[in-house]
């Protein structure tokens, strides 16, 4: 087998997608598709275009939720935006509906079964990109991704 140099812009190789939630500076929900999020124990770490509304209204409020969708409803996301975030309309008009989060401020997607309430620890840009390293201040999931005991069943994974 020969490898050759490739040159990407981006380059994903099998990270799952989710959905960022947020609220803007004026207060109102947003929404993001992306698969640039990881996780490191209770750190959560994110990257994001430098000079997207997703990154000035995360540094403007400090936490965001991440929101594990299940694969239909990540398709309806994808297809109803090519450049793969929503505004405020478009969040009100799909019926996504949300729960403001008592832990943090973020709405928390209704219609996932998976959401993870993050606050900005730090962040840090080049000129294209934003890391933002966050603490995970509470996990959300569905009773009916759950086993007996409590423990997660991992199985939404598999949906994805």
């Amino acid at each position: 087998m020969e490898n050759i140099n490739a040159e990407y812009e981006k380059l994903y190789y099998g990270f799952p997608a989710v959905l960022l939630s947020f609220y803007d500076k004026n207060n109102e929900p947003g929404c993001l598709v992306s698969n640039s999020v990881f996780v490191l124990g209770n750190m959560l770490v994110l990257g994001l275009a430098k000079i997207s509304s997703a990154a000035e209204s995360i540094k403007f409020s400090n936490s965001f939720c991440v929101n594990i969708p299940e694969k239909e409803l990540l398709r309806e996301f994808e297809n109803s935006s090519p450049d793969s975030s929503f505004d405020v309309n478009r969040f009100y008009s799909q019926n996504f509906l949300y729960t403001k989060s008592d832990t943090i401020n973020a709405p928390l997607m209704d219609i996932c079964k998976v959401s993870i309430e993050c606050e900005v620890l730090s962040s840090h840009e080049d000129q294209n990109y934003i890391i933002i390293i966050s603490n995970i201040k509470s996990k959300n999931i569905s009773r009916d991704l759950l086993h007996n005991d409590g423990s997660f069943m991992g199985r939404i994974l598999g949906s994805l």
